[in-house]
Order: structure tokens, then C-alpha cells, then sequence
């Protein structure tokens, strides 16, 4: 019992936690500028709008605001982005984010991201880490400046871990680690400035894959634990993800990335950042960085900002000694923080944990099957093309059969996307079945004719044509036997 009472002591005890207050702003800004994409790119609307939607289990109920509701749900996720960057009515704004984000994240599993699972999961983190208590319009009107405790700052600092730590682990397989399917990507990308001639390099596929996934699990270690490799570290991780918002369309995730990178550095960096003296190297460093930014990313300018800022933050960071901060924060004694709290706390952090290791004890290949792939920070890691994709429904009583393009119903990104999904699969056969109920008498039975090519290899059949998907549970967890083996299948053509 005394051992979990000094638990309880430390994660209660007062920090300065500007970086949690710097993280607010960065978080709230970034996500500001994300609602306003969705609005003025019309994807409210084109990407939630009416028409079938592949729910997740067991979160079928949720549906899209019917007419331009969906671009009321944004503009509302603008307003409080904007409020949480502020720190103006903390709460309110904290609570409206994180259920637009996480409403707008259930509509549909054909627009899962990974960095939108990451956003949905800090915007709950934000409704009970009390960021605004320092420099926020909240602590001004109430004149209020009190530090942070512990537990906040660690719960955040682990939270960004995460993706880092398990996007490398995820890496950790045969294709990844013998440059499939980066190789193929970044011959693709030969002409990017600068750096394309390196990509036309014997090899160079590999050697970047392994760089990657080294990357990923040693940052969050190298710039918590160790004072000599946490700059070199964070200065790797930044240009990690310039390089990825240059190669690939993964919208605000690099500079989310990099703002929540920050949260790794020394606790109380925005104050030892005021009070440098090089502020002219800091801000040339900026600018130029983020010119650079701007013009390598293509045109960008929020992202751009984040990359000049990290720049600036770089070079403020050069030469500081540990402790070195600015202005004086009231520290009231620690007290133990609440028994439920730390067993919520431990809650949260175990299915963290776990959740991304769940694909270990299922058999098959997760970027085949997607059995476990979702919400494992499997983030770039396969190339998966659909070759083709058919519905044959059967009438028994009517001893007759129609073929279905999923193209008459669904968008091209959803049927490009359901192809190669097993659950979605069995989600719109379903849908099939009682779309066609009053054309077919009788019972009906839908199959799916998809093949499917991994990461360069010859297509293959990706589930069993001959299995009823009306019949079959939806996969949530464990092993489908209708899904089919990666390797050594027969093409649809030579099944018959």
C-alpha cells in the first residue's frame, strides 16, 4: 500500500508543464486548420454525405447528418479547435472537439487514417488534462497561473509514443524489412527535389525501411532518456516527416506529428525558449526552415509554420543546461492523486498497449487479412491494388443469379476500399441482400469475387467466392476461415 501511495504521490506532484500549454495551442491550431480543409475541399460533404456507410462494430447506429448537417458538425470542430487553442472555456471546447472528432471518425471505416484514430484519442486525453491552467484566456479571467500535474504530462508523453513504438514494431516483418513496398514508392517518386536521385539507388529501399523503423521505436527513448541523443533525435524526427508530407498525401499528420514530438523534449521548453538570447539565429533558423518547408512540401503553409517553428525551437534548445527556465509557478504540495483516477489511468495506457499487439495471436498476415491491422499504427507499410471486384447474388427459389458492380452504389474510394477488406465486405453484402429482397424471392446468398495484389505480387483471391457473406459474422476478432491465405491461391479465373 505505501509503495502505491508514493505511485500516487509522484504522478500527483506540480510540474511546470509549459510543453503540455504549448502542445494545447499546437493541437488546437492544427485541428482548426483540418476543419477549415474539410470545408473549403467540400470533403464534409463528398466524403459524409448521403448513401451507404461502412460502420464500425459495434457503432453501426452512428449516420451522417442528413443535407449540409455534416458541414455544421465542421464548422462547430473549427470553433472548438480554435476555443481549445485559446484556452478559452476550456472544457466546453475540449468536450465539443472530441465528440465532432470521434462522430466524424465512426461515420465511415472507408476514411480511417491513422492520424484521425491519434487525433480522436487526444482530443478525449484533452477533456481531463487541465491544459488551461496557465497562459489561456481561462487563467486570465480568473487570474490563475498553476502548474500541471504529472500525470499529465507523462499520459501525453506516452500517448505520442505510441504511434512511434508500434509503428516500428509493426515494421518488424519480411516484406517491410526487405523494402517492399517502399522500394516501389519511391522509384515512383525519382523526380523529389533534392533527394530523388537517392531513391534510384541500388538498395536504397531497404536501407530506408530499416532507417524507419529504427526511427520510430528509438525517438521516443533517445529524447526522454537521453540528455546527448535528444536533440539529433528530434531534429530526425522532423525531417522524418517533412519527407513523408512531401512523398505522401497524409494531410495535417506530419505536423501534428511534429508538434506533439515537442512534448518529449524537456517539460518546461517554451520558457527556456523566452528567455534565450539568440533570438536572431532562432528566427533566421525559423524562417528559413519554414520557406524551405513551404516550398518542398508544396505549398502548405500551416504544416510550413510547424516545421519553421521546430527549426527555431532547435536552435533555442542548443547549449541549454537541464533547469534552466523562466518565470516562477506557484507549486502547492503534491497530493496523492485518487485511487480511481490511477486505475482509469492504468486503463487507458493497458489498452493502449495491447490493442496494437492484438494481429500477434491471430494467424495470417494482417495487411491481408486486416484481421487486427486497424488501430495497430500499421501506418505505410503495405501497397495494396484491387484487380477486381464482383458481387454474385443467388436465388435459391428462383434458381437465378445477379452480378453486382459495387460501383452502382458506392463511391469509387468505397468500393476501392471494401475490395480489399473482409469486413467490409460482409457489411455490403448484407446491404445487398436487403437492397435485392424485393427483386429475389427467397433467401439470397452473396458472394464476393475480389482479387487482390500485395505489395507487388501476382493478384490473388482475397476471401472464398463461394462462401455466403450473408451467412458469416462480421470479423471483429480472431481468424475468418473464409478469408484466404496470402500466397499460393489460384486466380478466380483458374478456381473455375
Amino acid at each position: 500500500m505505501e509503495r502505491l501511495r508514493q505511485i500516487r504521490l509522484i504522478l500527483a506532484a506540480p510540474v511546470r508543464g509549459s510543453s503540455v500549454v504549448a502542445f494545447r495551442v499546437f493541437f488546437g491550431l492544427l485541428m482548426a486548420w483540418e476543419a477549415t480543409r474539410y470545408l473549403s475541399n467540400g470533403w464534409a460533404l463528398t466524403s459524409y454525405g448521403p448513401g451507404f456507410h461502412f460502420t464500425y462494430w459495434p457503432f453501426d447506429f452512428v449516420r451522417p447528418l442528413p443535407g449540409r448537417g455534416m458541414e455544421l458538425v465542421f464548422g462547430v470542430m473549427f470553433v472548438a479547435a480554435f476555443g481549445l487553442a485559446l484556452g478559452l472555456f476550456y472544457r466546453v471546447s475540449a468536450v465539443l472537439l472530441a465528440v465532432t472528432t470521434a462522430y466524424v471518425f465512426l461515420i465511415d471505416q472507408v476514411n480511417y487514417l491513422n492520424h484521425w484514430y491519434l487525433i480522436v484519442l487526444f482530443s478525449v486525453l484533452m477533456i481531463f488534462i487541465p491544459a488551461h491552467r496557465r497562459w489561456s484566456m481561462d487563467a486570465w479571467r480568473t487570474g490563475e497561473d498553476r502548474p500541471i500535474r504529472r500525470w499529465a504530462l507523462w499520459l501525453l508523453r506516452f500517448q505520442i509514443s505510441v504511434p512511434y513504438v508500434f509503428g516500428g514494431i509493426a515494421k518488424l516483418n519480411g516484406d517491410w524489412l526487405t523494402g517492399r513496398p517502399l522500394t516501389q514508392w519511391l522509384e515512383a517518386r525519382s523526380d523529389t527535389p533534392l533527394v530523388g536521385w537517392v531513391f534510384e539507388i541500388d538498395g536504397a529501399g531497404v536501407v530506408l525501411s530499416w532507417g524507419a523503423m529504427l526511427l520510430d521505436l528509438l525517438v521516443p527513448w533517445l529524447m526522454l532518456f537521453t540528455r546527448s541523443a535528444r536533440l539529433p533525435a528530434f531534429v530526425l524526427a522532423v525531417l522524418f516527416h517533412l519527407m513523408n508530407a512531401r512523398l505522401f498525401s497524409i494531410g495535417v499528420f506530419p505536423p501534428m506529428m511534429v508538434a506533439s514530438t515537442t512534448l518529449l523534449l524537456p517539460e518546461d521548453w517554451p520558457e527556456r525558449m523566452a528567455t534565450v538570447r539568440r533570438r536572431g539565429v532562432m528566427a533566421v533558423a525559423g524562417v528559413a526552415m519554414a520557406g524551405f518547408a513551404y516550398w518542398f512540401a508544396e505549398g502548405r503553409l500551416p504544416q510550413a509554420l510547424v516545421f519553421g517553428f521546430a527549426a527555431a525551437l532547435f536552435v533555442s534548445e542548443l547549449g541549454r543546461e537541464e533547469g534552466v527556465g523562466g518565470e516562477t509557478v506557484s507549486r502547492p504540495a503534491a497530493v496523492p492523486m485518487r485511487g480511481m483516477a490511477v486505475s482509469l489511468l492504468a486503463l487507458w495506457v493497458a489498452v493502449q498497449v495491447l490493442l496494437p499487439l492484438r494481429h500477434l495471436v491471430i494467424p495470417g498476415d494482417p495487411s491481408w487479412t486486416e484481421e487486427g491491422h486497424r488501430f495497430a499504427w500499421h501506418m505505410k507499410l503495405r501497397d495494396k491494388e484491387v484487380e477486381s471486384v464482383v458481387f454474385e447474388v443467388y436465388s435459391p427459389e428462383a434458381q437465378t443469379t445477379w452480378w453486382i458492380a459495387p460501383r452502382e452504389y458506392l463511391t469509387a474510394r468505397q468500393a476501392r476500399k471494401m475490395a480489399s477488406h473482409p469486413d467490409m465486405l460482409v457489411q455490403f453484402a448484407r446491404f445487398l441482400e436487403e437492397e435485392l429482397s424485393d427483386r429475389l424471392p427467397g433467401d439470397l446468398q452473396v458472394m464476393a469475387h475480389t482479387e487482390v495484389s500485395l505489395n507487388g505480387r501476382e493478384p490473388r483471391l482475397l476471401v472464398d467466392p463461394d462462401t455466403d457473406l450473408t451467412a458469416v459474422p462480421r470479423p471483429w476478432w480472431g481468424h475468418a476461415e473464409w478469408i484466404l491465405p496470402r500466397d499460393g491461391v489460384p486466380t478466380d479465373a483458374e478456381s473455375r
